[in-house]
């Protein structure tokens, strides 16, 4: 594995872990995290992510959502659209494509991940990324609009593993 691909070159750049993922009791298609750090609640809206295997990063991500948003009879998050790892954790169709993958994504990333998860060796690390608020005007009425570093600090991580090594393994395109 080339270094760009290794988790611990990105801990230096902010990135910590959040959880580890085992299979959801009764439903090995499905996730629960373990080892959770408080900011899989937290309420910021600006995350990289990156889904680590072993130490291989396997996929890398952003979001402008909360990563969790805690159910309140358990210490797992909602599985729902309005948080990341709630829709990595259970969420997606069963829809396949011609060759058998998933056309949902965070179905296609389960079923990829699914020996590494039963034997313990995923987790998920995330960055806090910057949100800026500035003042400006549309058709002259001013406004507060929030400029977020999430989407471009995935798309510079990609392009520097692109050119050192490869995109890691489960993501499908360089943006």
């Amino acid at each position: 594995m080339h270094k760009v691909l290794d988790i611990n070159h990105y801990l230096q750049d902010g990135f910590y872990r959040i959880a580890d993922v085992e299979p959801q009791l009764g439903n090995a298609t499905k996730w629960n995290f373990i080892n959770q750090h408080p900011d899989l609640y937290s309420e910021h809206r600006c995350w990289v992510y990156m889904i680590v295997d072993g130490n291989e990063v396997v996929k890398i991500g952003e979001t402008g959502q909360p990563l969790g948003i805690k159910k309140k009879y358990d210490d797992q998050p909602q599985i729902t659209t309005e948080c990341r790892f709630g829709r990595l954790r259970g969420a997606g169709g069963k829809d396949r494509n011609m060759d058998g993958t998933y056309t949902d994504t965070d179905m296609r990333i389960r079923e990829e991940l699914q020996e590494s998860v039963s034997r313990g060796t995923v987790s998920i690390y995330a960055k806090h990324c910057d949100e800026r608020v500035i003042e400006d005007s549309i058709g002259g009425k001013p406004m507060s609009i929030v400029l977020k570093a999430n989407k471009n600090m995935e798309v510079q991580i990609i392009a520097y593993m692109r050119f050192h090594a490869r995109l890691p393994i489960l993501n499908q395109s360089g943006k």
